[in-house]
């Protein structure tokens, strides 16, 4: 995690839903905040790079599969990831 991005990986459902996955959903929301933020991205992969965050905050993740049927459950992050750059004084 940096101060205005991170990059997040998972695996794909075992389950598909009885149809192809066409993509992920990814939702973000901030510590402080009661609302799940779904981001514009189109993501067909298991890995993406999260941009626009806030340094100093802390920030909660959630990825939902998608097919021609919906959307799965949400897979979310188990604590919360302080966005700050990982080296030096200024992170």
């Amino acid at each position: 995690m940096y101060a205005d991005h991170c990059t997040l990986s998972w695996k794909p459902p075992k389950d598909d839903g009885g149809a192809e996955l066409t993509g992920y959903v990814i939702e973000r929301k901030e510590d402080d905040d009661d609302f799940w933020t779904t981001l514009p991205d189109v993501v067909s992969n298991t890995t993406h790079t999260v941009k626009g965050l806030k340094k100093g905050k802390k920030y909660k993740f959630r990825v939902r599969a998608e097919n021609i049927y919906g959307v799965s459950d949400p897979a979310e992050t188990d604590k919360s990831t302080l966005a700050k750059n990982p080296y030096g004084t200024n992170s």
